[in-house]
């Protein structure tokens, strides 16, 4: 029984020994390829195809971080693993990717502010990804859709099992036209838009709408107010009800300040009582009937 146990033991020290540590690059040096679900590395664009070490990533932008890849044999991520010293930041499981990669982050994450464990399950979509946050237990509590540059397009919180749909999503705006527009007698010149709201809640609305506007120039809100759409007679599902907003006049301080009103540079953002987005965007010099 000796003998087979230090058998065992001067194994395990032959393979200790004997084992070779993996590989180290610089995060500068090396890159994800997400839709290959691959590293790559700069220099060269060459797929790695063994595990590796990333030492120096700054993942925060502050402290040096570690992250540790396993690779298959034909360059496939299997797990990527991130620490800050000892401490388990982050563990991803990419068994299921490029279309599918789980992530769980732990409270030490600096990007992590909910004080407990997040797991995220990420889809690849032909637009952009789709990222589902869940709790410890996988129950989800938000999504995030977000285009082929990274950039977000849409949230939803989740309660219950469900997703909370946005206003914005049961009311969306089409036929939007902005401009500016003459004052009656020619004196006044106005910034505003008009649109057409469609009723895609699946079922007719009896209470009467409220939106809310702002007009921001340089991020500063020069007016801002609310309007309800009305719904008498009942507003049946599918069916479109017209919206104009119409700005301040163009007082004369502006018209001194820019004195051509290409130069107003004025953004008109739109809103739900739910604080979904309607609609947010600069309004262009064209003329625009307001009356």
């Amino acid at each position: 029984m000796r003998n087979l146990t230090y058998c065992i033991l001067g194994l395990l020290l032959f393979i200790g020994c004997n084992s070779t540590p993996l590989k180290e690059y610089s995060d500068n040096d090396v890159e994800y390829n997400e839709k290959t679900n691959t590293w790559i590395q700069k220099s060269d664009g060459s797929i790695i195809k063994e595990s590796f070490v990333i030492n120096d990533e700054l993942f925060d932008g502050v402290n040096p971080h570690r992250r540790v890849v396993k690779i298959d044999e034909n360059g496939h991520v299997i797990t990527s693993t991130l620490y800050r010293g000892n401490t388990l930041l982050q563990k991803g499981d990419f068994s299921k990717a490029p279309h599918e990669i789980w992530v769980t982050q732990t409270a030490s994450h600096p990007d992590n502010t909910s004080g407990e464990t997040i797991i995220m399950q990420q889809l690849l979509k032909p637009d952009g990804k789709l990222i589902y946050y869940m709790k410890s237990n996988r129950q989800r509590v938000a999504e995030v859709l977000y285009d082929k540059e990274g950039n977000p397009v849409k949230s939803y919180e989740w309660h219950n099992g469900k997703r909370v749909v946005h206003m914005a999503d049961l009311f969306p705006a089409e036929n939007i036209a902005t401009g500016y527009s003459w004052s009656t007698g020619g004196y006044h010149l106005l910034p505003g838009i008009t649109f057409k709201l469609r009723n895609k809640s699946g079922h007719s609305i009896t209470d009467n709408l409220r939106i809310y506007y702002k007009f921001i120039r340089n991020d500063e809100i020069v007016e801002s107010d609310s309007k309800y759409v009305t719904s008498e007679g009942g507003w049946e599902n599918d069916l479109l009800k017209p919206v104009k907003i119409i700005g301040w006049e163009i007082n004369d301080a502006d018209k001194i300040k820019y004195p051509h009103p290409k130069d107003f540079g004025l953004r008109v953002r739109i809103t739900f009582e739910d604080g979904s987005i309607l609609y947010d965007d600069v309004i262009p010099f064209q003329s625009i009937d307001l009356n």
